[in-house]
């Protein structure tokens, strides 16, 4: 083998280092070419755990903090890719420790993505916020999660990952709520959305429980959020799908839940009965009911037996890919 001339020995070494320099940017602390959001919410730190993933650290204005979102990278996607992908935003449940990583960690989601020509975004919903602006005793956010995942997140996606205009939501549990929530609050944002185990009908019995125990678990103030249901019924109203349910016509919507009792996913740790699964089947019921009565469509899988757990909840999102992809 011949010794390299000086030049060419010259341009290898520029090209690495070019090459260092182009994934120090995109991997390490966030280029400055990056746009911000219109209320100058900005990317601060992003990493790459693996070729398919890449984590993103945003501060957001909205919440008041630093927020983080998991990124699932389609098939051919580069930072410089002159394209755009269509969008799913996949959102966590309350109390979750792992937080946007959950649906990664936690499922086989990312190897079902794989071959998928969809940027899926997995962001953070903090402790529990409830996908909403916090009413804070009169003085709202922040944290205002609606405005950081509707308006700040969605522009960073937009301008700097390749988001499309087509766009779908999903969630399970308090997710599931912010799916349906977010549908109804921001009519024709999202051509699809689908709710796994949750309560889209928050002033009901059943949806009440479930924000109070989110809250509880969470150490946080239930009052802080919406009011007290009576007193500030017009906010408890305000954020509520079922009450909005005519705000989804034309959004192609799936719905599914168990009914507690363990079912083929069970594990042994669900010690049988499980109280966040069973308020979600009859309070699902209503909203479906409700739809039904307004003639808008929805797809639903109500199986029976099954927990509040994450096999239940991968396996209803495989189930409304098609469903949440249509026209993709």
């Amino acid at each position: 083998m011949k010794p390299r001339r000086p030049v060419q020995l010259a341009c290898a070494l520029l090209g690495a280092l070019v090459l260092c320099i182009g994934s120090a940017n995109f991997a390490g602390a966030a280029p400055r070419t990056l746009s911000a959001a219109d209320d100058g919410a900005k990317v601060v730190q992003q990493s790459q755990p693996n070729g398919q993933m890449l984590d993103v650290t945003m501060q957001s204005p909205a919440v008041g903090a630093n927020v983080g979102m998991r990124l699932l990278l389609p098939p051919g996607w580069t930072p410089e890719a002159t394209r755009t992908w269509p969008v799913l935003y996949l959102l966590p449940g309350c109390c979750e420790p792992k937080d946007f990583r959950a649906w990664t960690e936690l499922t086989d989601i990312a190897a079902f993505a794989k071959d998928k020509n969809v940027l899926i975004a997995m962001p953070t919903d903090g402790a529990n916020g409830n996908f909403s602006d916090w009413w804070n005793y009169g003085k709202y956010g922040p944290p205002d999660w609606e405005k950081f995942h509707l308006d700040e997140m969605r522009q960073i996606l937009e301008r700097n990952y390749h988001a499309g205009q087509k766009r779908a939501v999903a969630g399970l549990s308090a997710g599931a709520y912010g799916a349906m929530e977010y549908a109804s609050r921001r009519p024709g944002m999202f051509q699809a959305a689908a709710a796994f185990s949750g309560t889209p009908n928050i002033r009901s019995m059943f949806g009440d429980f479930g924000v109070a125990v989110g809250n509880f678990r969470t150490d946080q103030d239930q009052d802080a959020l919406w009011g007290d249901p009576i007193a500030q019924a017009d906010i408890w109203k305000a954020h509520n799908p079922y009450d909005n349910a005519e705000n989804l016509r034309g959004t192609r919507l799936f719905i599914s839940t168990g009914n507690g009792f363990p079912g083929p996913l069970h594990l042994i740790t669900d010690n049988g009965l499980n109280m966040f699964e069973m308020p979600a089947l009859p309070n699902s019921l209503m909203f479906v009911n409700k739809l039904n009565r307004l003639g808008i469509p929805i797809t639903t899988h109500f199986y029976g037996p099954g927990t509040h757990m994450w096999g239940y909840w991968i396996h209803e999102l495989k189930r409304a890919w098609p469903l949440l992809t249509q026209g993709f």
